[in-house]
């Protein structure tokens, strides 16, 4: 059997989370998730402050690109037409 209330921490790579489910009447319950100490709503708006990403489909297959926003891209981009990669200097 297991607890169906309660906090239970774990990792996302290197971001310690934490998890809390708590009982508010009957069988209701709510839920609140924390990243590096933060409400996840606040982990979310500080990552975007920080990083731009986007969601590419090719084909039938999704990829994530994010780059920091603080990161200065120099104008030259090599680009293998045969593989598919783009490759970005920094």
């Amino acid at each position: 059997m297991f607890k169906l209330v309660g906090r239970e921490s774990f990792k996302v790579g290197k971001a310690n989370c934490v998890i809390s489910i708590d009982a508010v009447s009957g069988f209701a319950y709510e839920y609140t998730l924390e990243v590096n100490g933060k409400s996840l709503k606040k982990f979310s708006e500080n990552q975007s402050k920080i990083m731009k990403t986007w969601i590419l489909t090719v084909g039938e297959n999704q990829t994530r690109v994010v780059l920091g926003k603080l990161v200065n891209l120099n104008t030259c981009i090599d680009s293998n037409q045969n593989s598919g990669i783009a490759y970005m200097y920094m």
